[in-house]
């Protein structure tokens, strides 16, 4: 009677178990969530509500949170969408010297957020033989998120319009049942080139 209960209660432990992840990368991001954050800053730049800029020159500026070298990146990329979004308005892009209009790009949030979870039998590393992840189900959700807004100001500092702040968000999603996945995002809008 005391084996069978022994065994039920490991069986249980084990269908029952949890165990929460994080998928490593070779690389400070993961292409997932590259995408996720570029996505997420595209479509909230694409809802920015900006003025006709035709044939005004203009100068680009960034405020971000965040420091060390991703932060560089980030700011690299975010001003070149901001500067595509000024030239589709009409305007011309300078150095701040000999612009007419300085657009400040205040960027409170470019990043993801992201979690799993397994009901299962968790991947056992260090034991004699090791024991690979064996699912009943695990969810993994990744949220890129992007938050911008803009000041446009004329060469003396007057304000003299504003955009925003917009959110945009991407999503990405795996839901697994034993061993098949399922997956859920809107980060591959474009058609994936070279998969066969």
């Amino acid at each position: 009677m005391g084996g069978r209960v022994f065994l039920a209660s490991c069986t249980a432990i084990t269908i029952l178990g949890c165990s929460f992840t994080r998928i490593e990368s070779y690389t400070p991001r993961t292409a997932t969530e590259e995408l996720l954050v570029s996505q997420a800053f595209e479509r909230a730049v694409k809802a920015l509500d900006l003025p006709d800029l035709a044939g005004r020159t203009v100068a680009v500026e960034m405020a971000m949170v965040g420091s060390g070298q991703e932060f560089a990146n980030d700011a690299a990329f975010a001003k070149a969408m901001i500067e595509t979004a000024v030239g589709r308005k009409g305007g011309r892009i300078v150095d701040a010297k000999e612009a007419e209009l300085v657009v400040t790009a205040i960027v409170s949030a470019l990043a993801t957020n992201g979690r799993s979870a397994l009901i299962g039998l968790p991947e056992m590393k260090g034991t004699i033989l090791g024991i690979p992840e064996i699912p009943l189900l695990k969810v993994l959700r990744e949220k890129g998120f992007a938050r911008v807004q803009l000041v446009v100001r004329d060469r003396d500092g007057y304000q003299t319009a504003h955009a925003g702040p917009v959110m945009g968000n991407a999503n990405f999603n795996v839901y697994s049942i034993f061993f098949i996945a399922f997956r859920s995002n809107d980060i591959y809008d474009e058609p994936i080139v070279g998969l066969d």
